[in-house]
C-alpha cells in the first residue's frame, strides 16, 4: 500500500531531514500491516503505526519487519509496533 496519506499525517511531526527515511509503502495481510523501518524511522514507529491505523480502519496490528527471511523454513522476524487493545494477547 502507498504511504502518501501516512506521510501527509506525519508532516510537521517528523523532522524534514528524517522524512526521507519514512517508508514509501507497506503491506497489508488481512488485518495486519507490515512496515520495514530503518534506524531513523524507528524513532517514529508509534506515529507511523497510528497513522496507518487511522487511515486503514481494518488494521488491528502494525508490525515492523526486523530481519529478512532466514533459517530452514525461511521465516521473517517481526516486532509489534502497535495493536488495538483487544489484540494485545499474542500468546496463541
Amino acid at each position: 500500500m502507498d504511504m502518501t496519506g501516512v506521510r501527509e499525517i506525519l508532516a510537521g511531526k517528523v523532522d524534514d531531514k528524517d522524512m526521507e527515511h519514512i517508508p514509501r509503502a507497506f503491506e497489508i495481510v488481512g488485518d495486519i500491516a507490515i512496515v520495514e523501518l530503518d534506524e531513523v524511522a524507528r524513532k517514529y514507529a508509534k506515529l507511523i503505526a497510528e497513522a496507518i491505523m487511522k487511515l486503514n480502519k481494518n488494521v488491528r496490528v502494525v508490525l515492523n519487519k526486523t530481519e529478512d527471511v532466514s533459517g530452514k523454513y525461511r521465516v521473517p522476524r517481526y516486532e509489534v509496533i502497535m495493536a488495538r487493545e483487544e489484540e494485545r494477547d499474542f500468546s496463541h
